[in-house]
């Protein structure tokens, strides 16, 4: 409901803009994509004479079901930070349709209040953090000659940016087979099971690969606390038979001290 009451005081402000809006031509034998640079939020079609859907984040797919006047309605994104509008043309020619539109061409631009910290902002922080030399030391476990250390943590607006280095000094290449993290009870008495929760990060800046040498990956959390009794828990798996694991315990302390920083 945000994000229709959001279109319709912009649709209401800009007055005759829709009027000026750029032309997409369509046919029934092409599937036209528009792709962003941002996560897509909201997309409106006027008429059900053409679907869509979001097959990735950034990524909006329409095609006219069939073939009908040329007057096809107006389309509607809204994305993480931008408003777009595209006025729809059929055409009888595969040929003439336009297959691949960069929504983040022209247009308007505008704050979204409903969005913190966007998709675009959260890889260009995470990409700064790469290039950050570690600031934390004592985070660190050994397992089976490898290592997983924490470099960084840093805070930013309302997401948490964990940076961390798995170390596989073996000659032997380590495929990750999974990584995931969970808060976990420090000690579980033998009557009592642990209750643990795995949190799912919103981002991770590097996908999971094979290497022998170093893996250093940012991984970026909506912000969460835990109880002291509790820790936070990195556990990377191989996808071997031998099974090779390892997990790091981060305290709830060391998250109260991490850098903070402003977007």
């Amino acid at each position: 409901m945000k994000k229709i009451a959001l279109l319709l005081i912009f649709m209401i402000s800009m007055g005759g803009f829709a009027q000026n809006i750029p032309i997409v031509k369509l046919n029934e034998n092409v599937t036209t994509h528009f792709v962003s640079d941002y996560e897509l939020d909201y997309m409106d079609l006027s008429t059900d004479r053409v679907k869509g859907d979001f097959p990735l984040k950034n990524v909006l797919r329409i095609r006219p079901e069939k073939p009908t006047s040329e007057d096809l309605g107006v389309l509607t994104v809204i994305t993480e930070a931008e408003f777009r509008q595209y006025r729809l043309k059929y055409t009888p020619s595969p040929d003439l349709a336009d297959k691949r539109v960069k929504i983040s061409d022209g247009q308007i631009t505008f704050d979204n209040k409903n969005e913190t910290l966007n998709s675009i902002r959260i890889k260009d922080y995470a990409e700064k953090m790469m290039l950050t030399k570690s600031s934390i030391n004592s985070v660190v476990s050994k397992k089976f000659r490898q290592r997983l250390k924490l470099n960084n943590i840093w805070v930013v607006e309302d997401y948490i940016f964990l940076d961390y280095t798995l170390s596989n000094n073996t000659n032997i290449p380590y495929s990750i087979d999974e990584i995931r993290y969970k808060i976990v009870d420090k000690k579980v008495k033998r009557k009592r099971s642990s209750q643990d929760v795995e949190v799912e990060p919103e981002y991770s800046h590097q996908s999971d690969e094979m290497f022998k040498g170093n893996h250093r990956n940012i991984v970026v959390f909506k912000k969460f606390t835990f109880p002291d009794g509790k820790t936070l828990t990195i556990n990377v798996a191989e996808d071997q038979i031998s099974g090779r694991e390892i997990r790091l315990d981060i305290a709830y302390s060391d998250l109260l001290n991490a850098d903070a920083f402003k977007s």
